[in-house]
């Protein structure tokens, strides 16, 4: 199955932001078990989740893969509504309205502290199991405020060289990547990240990575409120985007089972031999 089949939805949230995405259906469709909620890091969209959701639904499981609000063919919103928290409301929102009620979250990237956010809620309405959290920017305590100066240094110049390429585009270009034909792009393929910098805007891009790397220097997350949840972390050996180190520390400190891959921070999304690793390893702890 080189292309699962999907059916698209469109759901509009309180606000009236219409979020749009994609659900699988396995073929072997059980109501009893719970549906993989795959949700897609910063910049990226619902097309990136294709690969993991071909393999799950070979499977059998459903999978529900929302496009985030201002990400993808979703709704443009206001910059302030772009946030970890109301992008689990929207996850939240869209199993309600899919009648999904049983949920493993399997999250890439930025998409963990959106995962965190969903267990987080606690709502009586979306049970959910666990989280699977593959190169999550985490960190076991804030990092030093002395390499903060450094670090936004480069992230400026970053900017700036992206902004170039991209011509600065403030106006957002609503749309969904081609993740299958950058195999074998490495994690800073300028071609792939001008295209999806263009589906959110340039601006929106930066204002939101300097704001986590900000707070990543200026607070630390308050682990302990997880300790009865299920967190599985994958780290990407060949990450050039989060710090292995630091997700290694998050282990050490919590407990949480860590999967090293051998792969790159962008492989879940653009091939599929490590793509299907991790996704064995989601549907063997949903078996278990």
């Amino acid at each position: 199955m080189d292309n699962p089949q999907p059916t698209p939805f469109e759901i509009e949230a309180e606000d009236g932001c219409v979020i749009r995405g994609h659900r699988f259906m396995g073929s072997q469709s059980n109501s009893d078990q719970p549906t993989l909620l795959c949700l897609h890091g910063l910049a990226s969209d619902c097309h990136s989740m294709n690969l993991l959701a071909e393999r799950f639904t070979e499977a059998g499981v459903d999978v529900v893969a929302p496009d985030m609000r201002g990400h993808g063919l979703s709704d443009e919103t206001g910059l302030f509504q772009m946030t970890p928290k109301r992008h689990a409301r929207d996850a939240a929102l869209v199993c309600r309205a899919l009648g999904v009620q049983s949920v493993v979250i399997v999250t890439q990237s930025y998409a963990g502290r959106v995962g965190l956010e969903l267990l987080m809620s606690r709502s009586p309405s979306l049970q959910v199991q666990s989280l699977h959290a593959f190169a999550p920017p985490w960190r076991a305590r804030k990092a030093s405020i002395k390499r903060l100066p450094r670090q936004l240094v480069s992230s400026f110049k970053f900017l700036q060289r992206l902004g170039r390429a991209s011509n600065y585009s403030v106006a957002r270009q609503p749309s969904r990547q081609p993740y299958s034909e950058f195999r074998d792009a490495p994690d800073f393929h300028f071609p792939l990240m001008v295209q999806e910098i263009q589906s959110i805007s340039w601006f929106r891009y930066s204002i939101l990575l300097l704001k986590m790397q900000l707070e990543s220097h200026l607070r630390s997350y308050p682990w302990s409120l997880h300790e009865e949840d299920e967190i599985h972390l994958t780290l990407a050996v060949e990450d050039r985007y989060v710090s292995n180190s630091d997700l290694e520390e998050l282990a050490n400190v919590t407990g949480w089972p860590l999967t090293r891959l051998p792969c790159r921070h962008v492989s879940l999304m653009t091939n599929r031999e490590h793509a299907r690793p991790f996704a064995e390893g989601v549907l063997r702890n949903l078996r278990s």
